[in-house]
Order: C-alpha cells, then sequence, then structure tokens
C-alpha cells in the first residue's frame, strides 16, 4: 500500500481504472501513514474515517462499471478546518460549495486539516496553542494560516488540499513547505461566506492536480454573491504547452516596503526569469508599486477586521487565542476613526490603480512570494512582534484586495533543506494563463528534493 502514499490523481485514477487499485484500499493506506505521522506534525484537525470509507466503497463500485462520476472519483481529498464537512458521505444540501461539487465529483474526503489560530496572523500555531511542524524542517515555521493543508500536503496524507487564502495565507504555507498553491481570482471558486479577498483554491504536488482540482471547483454557486459567471475553459488539458515566446514578462524583487529580500529568495527568482527568457519571453525588471501608506492601510483594515471577529467572540473563545493576536488586534484598532477607515479604502482603490498602471504590457509578474525564509517555528511573524504582525505579506496581500489570481511554485531546495519558491500573477480572471505559467516554469525548474515522509 506504500506505493499510493504520494501518489498523484492521474496515477491513483488510473489505477482504479484498470482495477489495480481501489479506492478503499488507498484511503485506508493514507489513514494509515497519517496516523503514523501526524502526531510528530500536527496537520490534522480531525479524520472522517467512516464517511470516506463509505464514499470510497461507491467509488470503487462505479470504477468496477467503468462509469466514474468524474476524472477524479476516489481520488482522496482533505479541506481546511474551518470549510464545513456533511455528517455523511453523499450529503450534498447544506455543505460549502467547495466540499459540494467535491462530493459531486466523487472525491474522497479524508478529514480536515488545521489552521493557525487567526488567519491573518499567527503562522503556523493552531487555536489551541500546538505549533503545526514543517516536514523539511521541524524547528521552522509553516507559515500560515492554512499551514496543515500545505503539511499535509508535502507529507503525503493526500493528493488533493483545499486551502483558504486571505492575506497569503494559502501561498506562503505552499511555498515554505514546497508545493504547489494556487489562489484564484475573486469569485472563482464559491464560497459560502464570501468576504474581501478571501479566496479557497488547491493546494497539491503539481500544477496538473491543481488544473484538474479547478475543473471541479470552479463552477458557480448561488450561495456566492461574489461568484463569477460560468466559465467552461478545461484547466488540466488546457495546462500543458504553454510558449514562453509569446510572453512579456514582468519581474519584481523588491517591492519597497517590508522585509529586504532575502538573497536565496531574489536568486531563486532571477533563475526562473532567466529560464523564461532563455526560452525566448521578453523579461524586464519593475519597480515595487507599493508606497507605505498603501501597505499600512491594507494593515489597518485587516487589524481592524480582527478586532471585530474578537469583539464578536465570547470570553471562551478569546481567552484561547494566542496573546500576539489580541495584542495586534487590539492595539490600534479601537481607536481608528472614520475618517481613517475610509482613507484606507481610498489607498487600496489607489493601489489597485497601480497595480494595473504597473502590469500594462506585461501579461505575468514574477516575484517573491515572501521575502524571508521560514523563520523558527516558534515565533508567529518573522520579527515575532505583535507591534509588526504582518511585514512579511508585502508580496502576496495586495493580490488579495486586487483579486487577481497567484500561485506559489517551489523552485529549488536549499542547501539545508529549506524550500524556496516563486510566485507567478496574472491579470484578474486569468485563471488558467497563471496555471500554463506555473506548469511552465514547473518543467523549467531544477531537479527537486526527494519528498519528506514518501
Amino acid at each position: 500500500m506504500t506505493d499510493w502514499i504520494g501518489a498523484d490523481s492521474e496515477k491513483l485514477t488510473a489505477a482504479y481504472a484498470a482495477q489495480e487499485a481501489s479506492p478503499v484500499a488507498v484511503a485506508e493506506a493514507l489513514f494509515e501513514h497519517m496516523t503514523a505521522q501526524d502526531e510528530e506534525l500536527g496537520a490534522v484537525r480531525v479524520l472522517s474515517r467512516e464517511a470516506a470509507l463509505e464514499s470510497a466503497a461507491a467509488s470503487e463500485r462505479r470504477w468496477r462499471r467503468h462509469a466514474p462520476q468524474s476524472p477524479l472519483d476516489g481520488v482522496p481529498v482533505m479541506v481546511r478546518e474551518d470549510i464545513s464537512l456533511p455528517s455523511y458521505a453523499n450529503e450534498v444540501e447544506g455543505v460549502s460549495p467547495v466540499v459540494a461539487r467535491l462530493l459531486e465529483a466523487g472525491c474522497v474526503v479524508l478529514g480536515k486539516t488545521v489552521m493557525a489560530a487567526h488567519d491573518a496572523v499567527v503562522a503556523g500555531r493552531c487555536i489551541e496553542g500546538r505549533l503545526v511542524r514543517n516536514p523539511w524542517q521541524p524547528a521552522l515555521t509553516t507559515g500560515g494560516s492554512s499551514a496543515g493543508a500545505a503539511v499535509a500536503c508535502a507529507a503525503g496524507y493526500a493528493p488533493l488540499h483545499v486551502a483558504i487564502d486571505r492575506i497569503g495565507s494559502l501561498r506562503m504555507p505552499a511555498a515554505f513547505c514546497g508545493v504547489f498553491g494556487f489562489k484564484p481570482t475573486q469569485g472563482r471558486v464559491p464560497l459560502a461566506a464570501p468576504a474581501m479577498g478571501r479566496v479557497a483554491g488547491p493546494i497539491t504536488r503539481s500544477v496538473h492536480d491543481a488544473a484538474a482540482m479547478m475543473n471541479i471547483l470552479a463552477r458557480p454557486d448561488d450561495r456566492d454573491f461574489a461568484c463569477l459567471p460560468p466559465e467552461s475553459p478545461e484547466y488540466r488539458m488546457r495546462v500543458d504547452g504553454m510558449s514562453p515566446k509569446s510572453l512579456t514578462i514582468a519581474v519584481l524583487t523588491d517591492m519597497g516596503v517590508g522585509p529586504a529580500v532575502d538573497p536565496a529568495i531574489r536568486l531563486a527568482v532571477q533563475e526562473a526569469a532567466r529560464a523564461l527568457q532563455t526560452a525566448g519571453a521578453s523579461v524586464e525588471m519593475i519597480d515595487g508599486f507599493l508606497d507605505p501608506e498603501m501597505f499600512e492601510s491594507m494593515q489597518m483594515l485587516l487589524e481592524a477586521g480582527a478586532h471585530r471577529d474578537l469583539e464578536a467572540m465570547s470570553e471562551h473563545e478569546r481567552v484561547r487565542l494566542p496573546g500576539f493576536v489580541v495584542d495586534w488586534a487590539g492595539r490600534r484598532a479601537p481607536g481608528f476613526s472614520g475618517p481613517q477607515v475610509m482613507q484606507a479604502l481610498a489607498d487600496i482603490v489607489r493601489m489597485r490603480a497601480a497595480i494595473n498602471e504597473a502590469m500594462m504590457g506585461y501579461d505575468y509578474l514574477l516575484m517573491p512570494v515572501s521575502p524571508v525564509l521560514p523563520w523558527a517555528a516558534g515565533s508567529l511573524s518573522p520579527t515575532n512582534d505583535p507591534q509588526d504582525g504582518l511585514p512579511h505579506v508585502a508580496f502576496t496581500v495586495p493580490w488579495n484586495f486586487a483579486e487577481h489570481p497567484a500561485a506559489s511554485l517551489n523552485w529549488r531546495h536549499g542547501a539545508d533543506g529549506v524550500p524556496v519558491g516563486v510566485q507567478v500573477v496574472g491579470h484578474r480572471f486569468d485563471d488558467l494563463g497563471v496555471l500554463r505559467l506555473s506548469r511552465t516554469l514547473e518543467i523549467m525548474r531544477p531537479e527537486q528534493a526527494g519528498w519528506p515522509l514518501g
């Protein structure tokens, strides 16, 4: 059964079709693998063993009849803990749009992965205080807030994972754990509770698997008022074959705000840019488009939102939060005035205009995901200072506020085994294009290290 630990969706469904493996046996193997590994890593919130095995048995029957519900029928998937799961295997009514689409496709939902104690700050520490461990370097952070999904993916718990990205909280853990993370355009993947900047997307080991997931997830749902109109791009079958010769790529390694970019990260972005240029793309360096006022305004709005969330919590809920979160959310937000908030919103509009101007004439942007490499696991941010809680999100958070698609792709591993990722950003609605360029870079990148834990 160890053959199926780390197997991608295509290998699994080919084995199902040939009757060489069963969804039940694969699910059981993954449950055994998670049980053996997760005491150390801490990526799992809850396992849905009974419902998953019931779902896997139904999938097995369909494959025996050569009648799968989708190309991902029987493929295991895990979802982030704040995405609701059904109480039994085939329940669709009442569950989140993401889970409804997965169940309609016949995917086997194994359970939930943990998230950080707050989805806008506190990397890698769960609500109960325990750390989620990076499988490459357990002494280093996973990033947040979709820490569990990235760890579980790198550790081979399942081939497919659904995460949430609000300020880079899908892409940052993907970069720190060496996996692929894709944040779609706002509204591309419907949510039951849409919110500004909050997007669901896939974390996988390959671009192919992420594209296959997008075929399932990118279907409209009336419950999401921000849902985009229907489209049928067929992500998986169209993700290969992009020619760099027709592309104009902007490269950004200095945003002008936040920490200086680590030399190893800068080198990875430059290597990826050179690879595209060698393949015929037009590549140009550009200056950062954020000014300090824009970055400050984004942080103000995040703090104000967190303070509102804390005010709505019961005392029992609030005392479970790390003091870092309470201090960060309560330091300035209670004193924000109406004019200050309105100015912050105006700065967001100004930032979106600056992004539009910066991207004119370019097909895609290439840049870091994080300016810093993974820091010590016990620190909740690079500075571990709630007065400077979000210094590291200058390359990720603009795309949440501006609603652009963006992806994190591992480029190489450092000498100590730490993953070093690069970020691909596209124009709004060009989700397929970002996946296609990510796939092109995936083929071009240096040989990758073997996966941790199988």
